[in-house]
């Protein structure tokens, strides 16, 4: 039988994957836990891109690079929410946007 997943407990900061995704709160400004983790290593050019994107409203995703992170792009969410497809299935792809210039997933 094949997991349906795993958990891992590892320093998300440290891995060598393309992208890393997280919670962060609406403001996108670091704080505490993993979002806060991720700022203190990506460095101050996160916080200062974060502040040009104007936040990140429920159910959306931001895409920032990842500055001294050992990954291309950092995504972050304030909480995701899924959308009904055609056939009334949940998508498993989060509602996105464009905002300031910054990429987003669709």
């Amino acid at each position: 039988m094949n997991p349906i997943f795993c958990v891992i407990v590892a320093d998300i900061t440290a891995w060598l994957v393309d992208a890393t995704v997280n919670a962060a709160n609406v403001l996108l400004l670091g704080g505490a836990g993993m979002d806060g983790a991720i700022h203190h290593e990506a460095g101050p050019e996160l916080l200062k891109a974060r502040r040009t994107i104007g936040g990140c409203p429920r159910g959306e995703v931001r895409i920032t690079p990842g500055f001294n992170l050992p990954v291309k792009q950092a995504l972050s969410s304030n909480r995701l929410e899924f959308q009904e497809t055609p056939q009334g299935n949940q998508s498993h792809y989060p509602k996105t946007n464009r905002r300031n210039g910054q990429s987003t997933v669709d």
